[in-house]
């Protein structure tokens, strides 16, 4: 509907334009300078979008899109498996609604892609914490989107993720349950 805004929609677009351009998917440039503020998951993102559908806005648009999607859908079966139909619909409804969840899937930032990876990580948390049979393959894929969400925006997702288990275990006072966190797969 509109052009890449600066600075950040159009500078994220043309980090992924000279990843494509360059073929170095390690360091992002940005007018040939690097750019090293963030790290490259979101750049990986946006550059495969421009390769499967070419380079304009609407595939650079498509990764967040299509993240804020995955999020209302990832909450939608998390809710039905871990409470009710009813419960599933009113929860990615109520996602799907929230005015900020629809602005950041709209434009070309970090953000539905960052929240995707950090709301993944948590609801897996839950999952695993709270799981008898498949609780180390659950911490596996908890530790996995905690790592994707280190790979879009940096250590926030461990300040995050790691203050919300800290009070949830502060609130739950199941302080002797820390060692079920599986720290050592984490780590690896």
């Amino acid at each position: 509907e509109r052009p890449l805004r600066n600075p950040d929609e159009g500078r994220y677009a043309e980090l992924a334009r000279e990843m494509v351009a360059s073929h170095d998917w390690v360091r992002p440039t940005v007018f040939g300078l690097g750019y090293l503020a963030k790290p490259p998951l979101f750049y990986w993102l946006v550059s495969g979008s421009f390769k499967l559908f070419g380079e304009s806005e609407t595939s650079a648009r498509a990764v967040p899109a299509f993240f804020s999607l995955l999020g209302v859908l990832f909450i939608f079966f998390f809710a039905r498996r871990y409470f009710d139909e009813e419960s599933a619909l009113g929860a990615s409804l109520i996602l799907a609604s929230n005015a900020w969840v629809v602005q950041v899937g709209r434009y070309l930032i970090i953000d539905a892609v960052f929240s995707f990876f950090l709301m993944g990580s948590l609801l897996l948390f839950y999952a695993a914490f709270h799981s008898e049979r498949r609780r180390r393959q659950l911490f596996v894929l908890f530790y996995l989107f905690l790592a994707l969400a280190l790979l879009t925006k940096g250590l926030a997702a461990l300040a995050i993720v790691g203050s919300c288990i800290f009070f949830y275990f502060v609130f739950t006072r199941r302080f002797r349950e820390w060692p079920r966190l599986h720290f050592l797969t984490g780590a690896l």
